[in-house]
């Protein structure tokens, strides 16, 4: 008799914790279908990115959002040989470079260890470069590294992302 009740607490523990794996992995469903991206672009860079080959983004024309965030994604392996990605970010409207930013991206911290989500040796990091812009403010970008070398290794793809605003109007005045 005790051994039938100890059967049937182990069979209950097994059926609670794949109730709560399932409750779990339901939220994250939800919580990636319910994202805030409005468009998301990424180019992928082969064996290196040299200074001589800047990234065009276009922005669709159904951006008409007021308020959004404006990101640089970047995805890099652990062989990437720094702490951080400096970027240059030319914002075009019609055509021409109507401003331009210049953007330090920390990917990892002074102890080696990478900022942003990965598995195995590829991470992907997002970076916020712009809060509260509106979505059609510009055409497009283009974002080349400035980095002290002519190429840099070990980034695998740069993209660039624009989201809805999640923080009230005062927080930009």
């Amino acid at each position: 008799m005790e051994t039938e009740t100890g059967r049937n607490r182990q069979t209950k523990r097994r059926v609670n914790k794949a109730a709560a794996l399932l409750a779990v992995f339901a939220v994250c469903c939800l919580y990636s279908c319910s994202s805030d991206v409005l468009y998301s672009e990424f180019k992928p860079l082969g064996d290196g990115w040299s200074k001589s080959e800047p990234l065009r983004f276009d922005f669709p024309d159904s951006l008409t959002e007021d308020r959004t965030d404006f990101g640089i994604d970047v995805r890099h392996d652990n062989y990437y040989p720094y702490r951080n990605l400096w970027v240059v970010v030319d914002y075009l409207k019609s055509g021409k470079v109507a401003e331009t930013d210049t953007v330090n991206i920390m990917l990892a911290d002074k102890f080696g260890n990478w900022y942003g989500s990965g598995l195995g040796r590829l991470y992907q990091l997002r970076s916020t470069v712009r809060r509260g812009m509106n979505a059609d403010e510009f055409d497009g970008v283009v974002v080349w590294h400035y980095m002290r070398c002519d190429t840099v290794t070990g980034i695998s793809d740069v993209g660039v992302s624009i989201s809805l605003c999640n923080k009230p109007d005062a927080d930009y005045d």
